[in-house]
């Protein structure tokens, strides 16, 4: 059996488009979401080319699900999937 916290890591949040524009996502529900990994979106976040993060504690960032939906949609009008 799973617990709560092996659960957390696999992101809860698989597609934006049935959840509300104002809610908060969490590094493993941004992964989930974009298909790529930790490392690469920290890398793209210091390339400037990813939403940054708010801050909602001292260890706590979130990222607003609506920002993450319109860098999907850029990438995607650009043609690009997983390219910063």
């Amino acid at each position: 059996m799973l617990t709560n916290r092996k659960l957390r890591k696999v992101g809860k949040v698989t597609n934006l488009n049935n959840q509300p524009t104002w809610q908060r996502l969490r590094i493993f529900d941004v992964m989930a979401v974009t298909g790529l990994a930790r490392s690469t979106i920290w890398k793209y976040i210091a390339a400037g080319s990813f939403p940054k993060p708010h801050c909602i504690g001292s260890r706590v960032r979130v990222w607003e699900a609506a920002e993450i939906q319109s860098w999907l949609e850029a990438r995607k009008a650009e043609g690009q999937t997983h390219a910063a």
